[in-house]
């Protein structure tokens, strides 16, 4: 080429393909025909080929043309997005946050954070998704999640892990059940309790069979669940025992309408992170979410 591509090329010449007609292109561009005319023969000039066939007053791309209409196309969109991604960062009210969470961060920890979040960056859009941890760290590698937050205690190779807050989890129970009544805990009586837990292939199950199995007690699940929520209100309708953390169920226990009680001797603990793509670049408007996020789930957890 005599000249560098300039992208006003690039639109001009994909203003006259797609109106192939060089009369509706000019006014379409505000400029004169002659005008368009000389910058037409300038890019051909520059590519070293004819991108147009003249017939009458139309215009009809050659094999040339057609491949470069391709090309100019792909080319203009990249530029235009590079600058739209571009202004969003310099402009940090505006874009968008794909945030993923387990039922309970969904449920219980974000609310809080988003309504804050809100009353600052009013442009930015959010888009929530609810999943277990395994889904999370999967929608996170395919790059369809900016960061997740859930509990999580195995590292993962390509994501980054910050610790938020850590977890007590509780047996909790309907007031009329024995353990209520009696204010206490029946070791002897545990295995044989009808117990509301995470389904047994989830990662919250086998941290809670891990513990009981060290203290060599054995526990089966009565009724099988995937949500927190849905777990609390099984025991509120005294249809079993839950192993929940207690900040979860805060409220109810302050009313009387559940009771909690440490699951041993030991405190049975876990671990809520916060899990992005390695070396991905934030953005300002991030950056304040999960400072919110932190000082949220600190108040709400600890």
């Amino acid at each position: 080429m005599a000249n560098e591509l300039e992208t006003r090329q690039l639109r001009l010449f994909v203003e006259l393909a797609e109106r192939g007609h060089m009369g509706h292109a000019a006014k379409a561009l505000s400029l004169t025909p002659s005008a368009l005319s000389h910058a037409l023969k300038r890019l051909e000039a520059d590519l070293g080929c004819t991108l147009f066939d003249r017939r009458g007053r139309g215009l009809h791309l050659t094999v040339a043309g057609r491949l470069f209409q391709t090309e100019a196309k792909s080319l203009l969109e990249n530029i235009e997005h590079t600058a739209q991604r571009f202004r969003q960062r310099l402009d940090w009210r505006q874009g968008r946050l794909r945030i993923g969470s387990t039922s309970a961060g969904c449920n219980f920890l974000l609310p809080s954070v988003i309504r804050e979040f809100r009353d600052s960056f009013p442009q930015v859009s959010l888009r929530l998704t609810e999943g277990t941890p395994e889904e999370l760290i999967t929608a996170l590698n395919r790059g369809e999640l900016d960061f997740a937050v859930c509990v999580q205690d195995r590292q993962t190779r390509d994501l980054e892990q910050t610790p938020l807050v850590e977890e007590k989890l509780v047996f909790l129970v309907h007031p009329l059940h024995p353990w209520a009544t009696s204010g206490r805990v029946v070791r002897a009586e545990i295995t044989a309790q009808r117990f509301i837990l995470s389904e047994t292939d989830s990662d919250a199950f086998r941290l809670i069979e891990a513990y009981f199995r060290s203290e060599r007690i054995q526990i089966e699940p009565f009724i099988e669940v995937r949500g927190e929520m849905l777990i609390k209100k099984l025991v509120d309708l005294d249809l079993g025992v839950a192993l929940l953390p207690e900040w979860i169920a805060r409220e109810e226990i302050r009313d009387g309408r559940l009771r909690a009680f440490p699951p041993g001797r030991r405190a049975l603990r876990r671990n809520w992170v916060l899990l992005r793509p390695r070396g991905r670049p934030e953005a300002f408007a991030e950056t304040l979410f999960l400072g919110l996020l932190e000082m949220v789930a600190r108040h709400l957890i600890a």
